[in-house]
């Protein structure tokens, strides 16, 4: 109750403040309103979305683009943020308005707003803020195809203790720290939901961004990972990422880098002191497990892959970066067993199951966690396939997964009801669907699923549709052994 005061008090500074801002003229209505989304509803089945062809990132149609400019105050964990957006509308509808979330309101006294206006100059007007999702009408209907820009100034001040956002003591770490523009679907709206205690609720839309990153009153040991490989001029690192879902950074005093290279792609560690050995092995996997995934599922987009030791619990996949949660570093024995391995391979596949093909994790997380640990199979198959046995006990069969793979995350209340239910028994079911329509037929259909859902965001029916596409054969007993609902 004292938290959800807090968050209180803090949208009532914020509101205020978007009241000084705004101006006063009312925003004259405009076309084709859309309704507001209900946080934890289950999303009617949409219409195929027009698929971009291209597999790399620079080839595939124009995206939304953030540019940020970001000054960190390491002695005060306080950062500074210019952040500029063009937002390209890619539906088929108009639009009448922008939604941002801003998931660090949800930290009482982190998040200040001290500037909003559109690329001309003027204050944005008629505000609302929905608990961490800012409404901005539009000054007139932004037309499909086309673009709008604003510009936003803001101030963190990080939160203590925390997790993936924040300062947890050993590192500091940044994700989704700025405000950013959801996928967006023309029957559903804008995909927002609440968050659950279980699983991820955030649904990203595909984007280009440009990060420039100055760091003040900072130790000479301080060293920042990023999504992306910096190239550093007087003091400032710029990075570059496109068709991504995010972009993060993590900072340490403490980080040793353990570095590799595989073809054109360098794969790097960032880990505590105490676990170099393991990070050389965590680097190994990774490298072997892009070089797999590129060949078996579509070519992976980017120059580099980061590996981020995580001072907090289990592990966060984001756009050329994940996080891995320390115990397993801790508990590394023995390459190419136990769970650094297995969860290295898992985490390195959401480059593909999240960053190239978006879905929404609130509502349909199986979609990247089943094919995310699916992926750990075809790795111990193509790479280690002495330990495949090994592999689906000390994974799968050893918690003997129950429960139907289709669930939202607001239908767990235990993280081990869920990971039964969604990657375990999903496990099971493409195990049992690759039996039931092939090799052949199973592999071409992950290798176009990719294909056509790079950079953008499909669902349940989508999977399905393009599955049917490869495969006559009839696969109704099996979905209805493991699915809820008849997809």
């Amino acid at each position: 109750m004292k938290h959800a005061m807090q968050m209180k008090s803090h949208r009532i500074r914020f509101l205020l403040l978007l009241v000084f801002l705004g101006a006063c003229t009312p925003t004259p209505p405009l076309p084709t309103p859309q309704p507001s989304p209900n946080p934890t509803d289950t999303p009617a089945p949409t219409a195929t979305p027009t698929i971009a062809p291209s597999p790399t990132a620079e080839e595939l149609p124009p995206r939304t683009q953030y540019d940020l400019s970001a000054v960190f105050d390491y002695e005060h964990m306080r950062l500074d943020v210019a952040e500029e957006v063009t937002y390209l509308n890619r539906s088929e509808v108009y639009l009448n308005e922008l939604l941002f979330v801003i998931e660090p309101l949800r930290w009482e006294g982190t998040f200040r707003l001290t500037d909003l206006r559109w690329e001309d100059g003027v204050p944005l007007s008629g505000l609302r803020l929905e608990g961490t999702w800012l409404h901005l009408p539009l000054r007139e209907a932004l037309a499909p195809g086309k673009s709008v820009a604003l510009s936003i100034r803001y101030e963190l001040v990080l939160p203590t203790p925390a997790g993936a956002f924040g300062n947890t003591g050993r590192q500091i770490n940044l994700t989704d720290w700025y405000p950013f523009l959801p996928a967006y679907d023309p029957q559903l709206g804008w995909r927002v939901h609440a968050p659950a205690y279980i699983g991820e609720h955030l649904a990203y839309d595909s984007a280009d961004f440009h990060v420039e990153w100055t760091t003040t009153n900072a130790p000479v040991s301080l060293v920042v990972a990023a999504s992306a490989l910096p190239e550093e001029h007087d003091g400032t690192l710029h990075f570059d990422l496109p068709a991504a879902r995010c972009f993060t950074l993590s900072l340490s005093e403490e980080y040793e880098v353990i570095s590799g290279q595989v073809g054109d792609w360098t794969v790097r560690a960032f880990v505590f002191p105490e676990h170099t050995e393991a990070g050389q092995t965590a680097v190994a996997v990774a490298s072997e497990a892009l070089t797999l995934y590129d060949e078996i599922f579509m070519p992976y987009p980017y120059d580099s892959l980061t590996i981020v030791e995580g001072d907090f619990f289990d592990g966060l996949e984001t756009s050329g970066l994940f996080f891995l949660d320390q115990t397993y570093f801790d508990s590394y024995v023995d390459y190419p067993t136990g769970w650094l391995t297995t969860l290295v391979a898992h985490e390195t596949s959401h480059q593909w199951w999240h960053t190239q093909v978006g879905n929404d994790p609130a509502v349909e997380p199986w979609l990247d966690e089943a094919l995310a640990t699916y992926s750990e199979h075809i790795f111990y198959e193509h790479r280690h396939p002495e330990w495949v046995e090994w592999w689906w006990y000390f994974r799968v069969d050893n918690f003997r997964p129950q429960g139907m793979i289709d669930g939202r995350i607001y239908d767990y209340e235990d993280f081990r009801d869920y990971v039964n239910s969604v990657y375990l028994r999903g496990v099971r079911f493409l195990e049992a669907l690759r039996k039931r329509v092939g090799d052949e037929a199973f592999f071409a259909f992950l290798k176009d699923y990719a294909r056509r859902g790079n950079d953008s965001l499909l669902t349940a029916k989508d999977f399905f549709q393009i599955l049917s596409e490869h495969s006559g054969e009839d696969i109704s007993g099996i979905t209805s052994e493991y699915f809820n609902a008849a997809p």
